[in-house]
């Protein structure tokens, strides 16, 4: 968490005025000098002085000139600690949630260059893979049960690319020439608006025929 500080003669002014409220120095009672004061908080008599300016000016103290600082109220002394205490914790919390606000910006940072770069990769992908698969599923009708793709030349006679078969609950991704048709394989391909008709006609020649016989 981010830490908040103030300037060394309010710090100052918050000590002198614990020292009052906690009954140190009394009501009428002369603080002591100030390079006495200056002394023991390791500080200028400049810093010193503008601390007691503080206290003087929420009626803490008085400063007689010519004869020194006296006490005015241990009461006032008590609600300045109070209001610092607050302040204090007021700017701790500010300073905390500006730091959590950073770190969800860098968050939704992330997030967009995540999604950015999730965009390129499916464009690339459409661009190099830009065709919806299609399936075609292998009943006893169809005549080349037991061949392989090698042997139908599918993409030589269709256009069709065949890139994934399903056997079972099995599937055979980017299959090889070796790869064997059976019964219930389902099989994924993509290609050209036309090579859907032309790869069914190759696994179901009779059903053509049966068309134009009907024809």
């Amino acid at each position: 968490m981010q830490k908040t500080s103030m300037p060394r003669y309010q710090q100052i002014a918050v000590d002198i005025a614990d020292r009052i409220a906690m009954g140190k120095y009394g009501v009428g009672k002369k603080l002591s000098a100030r390079t006495d004061l200056a002394s023991s908080f390791n500080t200028s008599p400049e810093t010193v002085r503008r601390a007691v300016n503080i206290l003087e000016d929420v009626g803490v103290v008085e400063i007689i000139h010519g004869s020194g600082v006296y006490v005015l109220s241990t009461e006032k002394a008590k609600d300045f600690i109070q209001n610092h205490h607050d302040v204090h914790d007021s700017r701790t919390t500010i300073a905390a949630l500006l730091e959590c606000v950073k770190r969800q910006e860098e968050e939704l940072n992330n997030l967009t260059k995540l999604v950015n770069d999730l965009d390129i990769q499916s464009r690339r992908t459409y661009y190099a893979f830009p065709f919806s698969p299609q399936e075609a599923t292998i009943d006893d009708d169809c005549d080349c049960i037991g061949v392989t793709l090698g042997n139908l030349q599918l993409w030589n006679r269709s256009g069709a690319t065949v890139i994934a078969i399903k056997h079972g609950s099995e599937y055979n991704v980017a299959p090889g020439p070796d790869a064997v048709i059976t019964i219930g394989d389902t099989l994924y391909f993509i290609g050209e608006d036309d090579s859907r008709q032309k790869l069914l006609q190759i696994l179901w020649p009779k059903r053509k025929n049966k068309r134009n016989k009907a024809l």
